[in-house]
């Protein structure tokens, strides 16, 4: 086995923002926007006999079923692509949708460090995009 550290951060619990929570006594709600981190560790299998050892193999049923759902997810992303296609819908991408290019620019600033606000006016003015509305 070998150890990952996994992390993360919440902006929501449960589906709700954190000022729509309850709180236990004592605690102190959070803000709307707040940042929850979170880290800890996951013990990974690095061989099949680890899996079977702890008891964490799945059973034939289960294998099949896995195989099934991934067979049939296959084949409805194939149909209803044919469908798309039958009815004239074209896929967008960065080449022929300026919202995709927008919104992909904007997943890239971020990954880069830049704010939300930062990264969109950034990638209006990097892509010849009228600026945002002022308010």
């Amino acid at each position: 086995m070998k150890t990952k550290q996994v992390s993360g951060v919440a902006r929501r619990a449960y589906g709700k923002e954190f000022d729509e929570l309850q709180y236990a006594e004592g605690f102190t709600p959070l803000p709307k926007g707040t940042e929850v981190s979170f880290s800890g560790p996951a013990n990974l299998f690095t061989t099949i006999e680890e899996v079977r050892n702890a008891g964490k193999y799945p059973d034939d049923s289960k294998i099949v079923d896995y195989v099934n759902r991934d067979v049939v997810n296959t084949a409805r992303n194939k149909a209803q692509n044919a469908a798309f296609d039958a009815a004239g819908i074209i896929k967008p991408t960065i080449n022929n949708d300026a919202d995709k290019r927008l919104a992909d620019m904007v997943k890239l600033l971020k990954a880069a460090g830049q704010s939300e606000e930062e990264a969109t006016t950034t990638a209006r003015i990097m892509l010849k995009m009228d600026a945002p509305d002022a308010e």
